[in-house]
């Protein structure tokens, strides 16, 4: 990698990790890992609706990530001794806290080196044909519909990676949607029903060019 785009990646890599580590920083009451997830990602859940933590400065600060990608980012950030999981006495059910470490991190005065972007993107671009090749088709179209009805441009919805991601992963329930590189909380929210609802049909062999 170039030295300049490598010191560039490494400046994202380590704002993505303050991001993160401020997140916990601002938490009125601490929060295990998947609640602080949907945090950065913006979901707008019942819980963070009656807690006001849509408030937080860090609330929907990270929505290009998928839970499974926060996840992994959160866990480097562990391994690094930035952040570490402790357990609430009341219920002893593990949330994470901020290290010494990780609080001179967050300050700048501690320098430390956060790689995570390499185990998280996948640059191989998979190529469909036949019934694939349509499912990729139905979903770009409900994609369009959407943005038609909302008057917003059609990559605001969603990009041709998560379009081609459910292409090859054929996610037909909630949870193996937010699985999916790339969807996030907002996006299953928002349109995850109408998605699912195409791979559906495609899978069961009413979807077109079944």
């Amino acid at each position: 990698m170039d030295t300049s785009i490598k010191k560039i990646v490494q400046d994202f890599e380590i704002a993505v990790s303050k991001i993160v580590i401020y997140c916990l920083s601002e938490l009125p009451f601490p929060l295990g890992m998947k609640k602080t997830i949907s945090i950065l990602q913006g979901s707008k859940s019942s819980f963070v609706i009656k807690h006001g933590l849509y408030e937080l400065e860090t609330f929907a600060l990270l929505p290009m990530f998928s839970s499974q990608q926060l996840t992994t980012i959160i866990e480097g950030l562990i391994e690094a001794k930035l952040v570490y999981v402790a357990s609430i006495s009341d219920d002893n059910k593990p949330v994470l806290k901020i290290s010494p470490k990780g609080h001179q991190f967050l300050e700048g005065m501690r320098k430390e080196k956060v790689q995570f972007l390499e185990s998280i993107i996948d640059k191989t671009v998979p190529l469909f044909d036949g019934k694939d090749a349509d499912l990729l088709d139905a979903l770009a179209i409900m994609r369009l519909k959407i943005a038609q009805v909302e008057r917003i441009p059609a990559y605001t919805v969603c990009g041709d990676t998560v379009i081609r991601e459910l292409t090859k992963q054929k996610p037909a329930n909630m949870e193996s949607l937010l699985a999916v590189k790339g969807v996030g909380n907002k996006f299953a929210d928002n349109y995850g029903d109408l998605f699912l609802k195409v791979i559906i049909e495609h899978i069961s062999g009413s979807g077109r060019g079944s």
